[in-house]
């Protein structure tokens, strides 16, 4: 059996929320969030199901995805959404320019906040990818 696309791309959706999204075509959405979801793949390597087994025509994973390497893939979504929300040029700009940081909504206070959220949902994804790798591992393999 197979894992659609979309069924990961909904679960995306319901945890974030990102009014940009409503600019673009549904077509050129599920390209970003798709490129997510790639990005999100090659870094879970560790997973029992290789997830480059997919089929970009039918948009599925090849293989029936459990709701936990569902979960692994979506945190790692969020955190390559978050990415481009810190390393945009505005953000680094307003924080090398900005001479008043005691300003609590100076735009150097909110990329640090954006920054602390980025890596929040970055440890999040590695205690998520750990988890499964010790409760998916096969204590024999470790000895040699």
């Amino acid at each position: 059996m197979a894992t659609p696309y979309n069924k990961i791309r909904l679960k995306f959706a319901e945890k974030i929320t990102d009014y940009d999204f409503s600019k673009y075509l549904d077509q050129d959405k599920d390209k970003i969030i798709d490129g997510y979801m790639i990005s999100s793949c090659a870094q879970f390597s560790k997973c029992k199901i290789d997830l480059s087994d997919r089929d970009n025509i039918f948009e599925q994973f090849n293989n029936d995805l459990t709701d936990e390497i569902i979960e692994i893939i979506v945190a790692g979504m969020i955190v390559e959404w978050l990415k481009p929300k810190v390393l945009h040029s505005d953000n680094l700009a307003n924080y090398l320019n900005t001479k008043d940081l005691s300003l609590a909504a100076s735009p150097a206070n909110i990329l640090k906040e954006v920054k602390g959220t980025l890596n929040e949902c970055r440890n999040e994804f590695k205690r998520l990818i750990i988890q499964y790798t010790y409760d998916h591992s096969d204590v024999s393999e470790l000895t040699s």
